[in-house]
């Protein structure tokens, strides 16, 4: 299931100026794709509350949307960073561990030697579907879903 979030074409902005648009019933459609794919799994109810507060908070920039998904992540796994912003890309950091093209969303991560590997017990059925997003992870391990990412 892909969910993306439309957002107002107005022009070139930077990332942090690019809006939502509220126009379009994406809301509704995200909210109810993931309660029905995961109303089963084990820790749904425990952790749904947590994306749906997220959700309800109606952003106006898909900058502040994703920053409140990032950091509520980092919260549910108990990762403690600190996140930095920069007004300009740089290509390369010196003395940073740059994620930055290690995950690639359209692309599989079959490849990739670590996440490869990384499997767990999904609501869908027997055979384990690679690629799906943290709240796979988390509605269907709960509290071990840092443990597996730290196999």
């Amino acid at each position: 299931m892909e969910l993306s979030v439309p957002v107002k074409h107005e022009g070139k902005k930077l990332y942090t100026e690019v809006e939502i648009d509220y126009s379009q019933k994406w809301l509704q459609v995200h909210q109810r794709a993931i309660a029905s794919a995961y109303r089963n799994a084990p820790y749904f109810e425990y952790y749904w509350p947590f994306f749906e507060g997220i959700y309800s908070k109606n952003h106006t920039s898909l900058f502040d949307m994703n920053f409140d998904f990032l950091t509520l992540c980092l919260k549910l796994f108990q990762i403690e960073k600190n996140i930095s912003f920069t007004n300009s890309y740089i290509k390369e950091y010196e003395g940073v561990f740059d994620m930055r093209n290690r995950i690639i969303p359209k692309k599989s991560q079959i490849d990739n030697p670590k996440l490869g590997r990384i499997t767990y017990k999904q609501v869908f059925g027997r055979n384990f579907v690679n690629n799906m997003s943290i709240i796979d992870l988390l509605f269907c391990e709960g509290n071990n879903a840092k443990n597996v990412i730290n196999m």
